[in-house]
């Protein structure tokens, strides 16, 4: 399901040609990626990661101890596939596809059961908000040069443009969106609440401060969409 959201983003940010709406939201005149690979091979990393989440389930189903291994190879497509959004082309929907396949990695590997489900369903609502807003300015911008008879003017209201109230919506769907992300996979306030188990695939040694920080690395990661999501509006609303 990730990959498929991966690929939708993809797919759209690859056919903006003659759709001004699409244009808008995918700023098709950015700079490109440095590495035109690169979301082939956050796919395989996501890939990869599956397959490893499997294994060590079917290890630990077993009882049988996971191999260092195992756990190398965990950490090794962990951490750099974090870093990898860095490297990706600078447009909107380029980057926050790239964000969202470079740290859906790490939390698959952290996630036992419907965690994974939660990350996939939490990028489409996340995906339907962008839409929403999206949506809104490119019928006010069309309705404004329907009716200005000076382009010029009309580019300087936009840039210099002052909050107002419709503005509102914004920072309240952030707080509801903040709100699901902060419980959505547990009980934030109770460390204890969280099966200790999703861990294991990279820690089988009992080693409470490395645990608990990769539980909370991992409670971290929906509110980093969230703040990447919000911020990326803001700046298409051009917000003070």
């Amino acid at each position: 399901m990730i990959i498929l959201i991966g690929a939708a983003g993809r797919f759209l940010d690859q056919h903006t040609e003659g759709n001004k709406f699409w244009l808008t939201i995918c700023n098709s005149d950015a700079k490109k990626s440095k590495f035109p690979m690169l979301f082939q091979l956050q796919v395989l990393l996501v890939g990869l990661s599956s397959v490893m989440v499997s294994i060590s389930t079917s290890h630990r189903t077993e009882n049988q101890e996971l191999h260092v291994w195992h756990q190398i190879i965990n950490w090794s497509i962990a951490g750099p596939s974090m870093v990898l959004p860095l490297f990706s082309a600078n447009g909107l929907l380029s980057r926050l596809t790239s964000i969202f396949l470079g740290f859906a990695l790490t939390f698959l590997l952290l996630s036992i059961g419907y965690e994974a489900v939660f990350y996939g369903a939490f990028a489409l609502v996340l995906m339907a908000w962008i839409l929403f807003e999206i949506t809104l300015i490119y019928s006010s911008k069309v309705k404004r040069l329907s009716s200005s008879f000076n382009n010029m003017e009309d580019d300087a209201i936009v840039d210099g443009r002052y909050l107002e109230l419709s503005d509102i919506r914004i920072p309240l769907i952030f707080m509801v969106l903040f709100n699901v992300a902060f419980f959505g996979t547990g009980n934030f306030a109770s460390i204890a609440s969280f099966e200790i188990s999703s861990v294991y695939r990279f820690i089988t040694v009992f080693s409470p401060f490395l645990m608990a920080a990769l539980l909370i690395f991992k409670l971290f990661i929906p509110f980093l969409l969230v703040i990447c999501l919000f911020s990326a509006i803001t700046k298409m609303n051009r917000l003070p």
